[in-house]
């Protein structure tokens, strides 16, 4: 009996580095909890930073950008402003004479009936030097790298195929732009190859997509799995983790044994946490739909106090007469050292709900809150 016609792959450029690392998640069923507060803050967040980064570029001026509303309702910020200006000022001080320059550029490429990828490059510079530069603008703070990045790989062959009429770039240079993040190389983290080494690389995504294997493959790509949950992969990586924090130490280890040692758990740790994670989203979901998931709650989780996003110092001294201004918009509580009425900053300020989080609670414990709450 023959099998009937295979149907075309259709997948997000974000979600290449996954898939390439696991075929086997194209074929999994897909569980989507609905986006907590605190996540949807950061994306909100991202969201308006890249609207203020599109309107920095086009030269809209800094004083006219802060305080201003993004699309999505967010305030942008001089916080913002900084994180926007380090991007812009990287790609403004590229060769001034370019082929191609363009933010928000759409990426997408086919190939026949075999696949499709959906793409949108933060920003690509193709310069006359025959350099393409492929930038990644990032505001939140989960660490992404450029080396051997699916999606940025992606963005470059969207370019290439969406140009026929550019001369196909001598080099390739991707770079992760992360203001906010902390790492040991900086907020700005480039990869570059030659022209043969791009198309190696565009060869082996293309023999990917065109025959995805049913394979299932742990690692750092499970994080944002959507199939993460019903994945049995994963769910032995992380018993497997419990056999490995019983099993890898003893005394006297050289240092060689010492470091695999450590990086046998660490890898094991972020497995298991993957799949806790995934499953207390899960738990979330049903609890919410009146299930009962024994021994757990959920329990709100409120940040620390904050300005409210058109707040700034101009705002508090035309208010108050207290003048606060300095590189960066103090907190609430340096405001009220600084002599600024408590009362006006509880009245522009206030505690971001960071999400709903999953608590373990006893029996015991969930009587004396219920006979509290009646209580009250």
């Amino acid at each position: 009996m023959e099998n009937g016609p295979r149907k075309m792959i259709e997948v997000i450029a974000t979600d290449l580095p996954r898939l390439i690392a696991c075929n086997g998640s194209n074929s999994m069923a897909v569980f989507k909890p609905a986006i907590e507060d605190a996540a949807q803050i950061i994306r909100d967040e991202g969201i308006a930073a890249h609207e203020m980064a599109v309107l920095s570029h086009n030269g809209t001026p800094d004083s006219e950008l802060i305080g201003k509303q993004a699309s999505n309702g967010v305030f942008m910020t001089e916080d913002m402003l900084y994180a926007v200006t380090q991007y812009i000022d990287l790609v403004h001080g590229r060769s001034p004479d370019r082929i191609f320059s363009q933010m928000e550029i759409e990426t997408s490429h086919q190939n026949g009936d075999l696949y499709r990828v959906n793409g949108r490059a933060d920003n690509i510079t193709h310069t006359c030097d025959n350099v393409l530069f492929i930038d990644d603008f990032k505001y939140g703070y989960r660490i992404v790298g450029p080396l051997m990045n699916w999606t940025l790989i992606s963005h470059a062959i969207g370019y290439i195929l969406n140009n026929p009429n550019q001369e196909p770039p001598e080099r390739f240079v991707f770079s992760i732009i992360q203001p906010r993040a902390i790492h040991r190389d900086g907020p700005v983290r480039t990869w570059e190859i030659t022209h043969e080494q791009f198309y190696i690389y565009w060869s082996h995504l293309i023999d990917e997509l065109s025959d995805l294997k049913n394979e299932l493959n742990t690692g750092d790509h499970c994080k944002r799995c959507p199939s993460l949950v019903y994945c049995n992969a994963a769910t032995q990586a992380g018993y497997n983790a419990l056999e490995v924090s019983d099993i890898v130490f003893h005394e006297d280890l050289t240092n060689d044994e010492l470091s695999k040692s450590m990086d046998l758990l660490s890898g094991a740790i972020k497995r298991a946490q993957n799949k806790l994670e995934a499953l207390e989203g899960l738990a979330l979901h049903k609890i919410k739909n009146g299930e009962v998931v024994e021994n757990y709650t959920p329990e709100n989780s409120l940040g620390n106090k904050t300005w409210l996003g058109y707040v700034n110092p101009a705002l508090i001294k035309s208010l108050t007469g207290v003048d606060i201004s300095s590189q960066k918009m103090i907190t609430p509580a340096q405001a009220i050292k600084n002599n600024v009425p408590k009362e006006l900053v509880e009245g522009l300020t206030h505690r971001p709900n960071r999400g709903v989080k999953l608590k373990r609670i006893t029996a015991n414990e969930k009587a004396s809150k219920m006979f509290a709450n009646l209580k009250g």
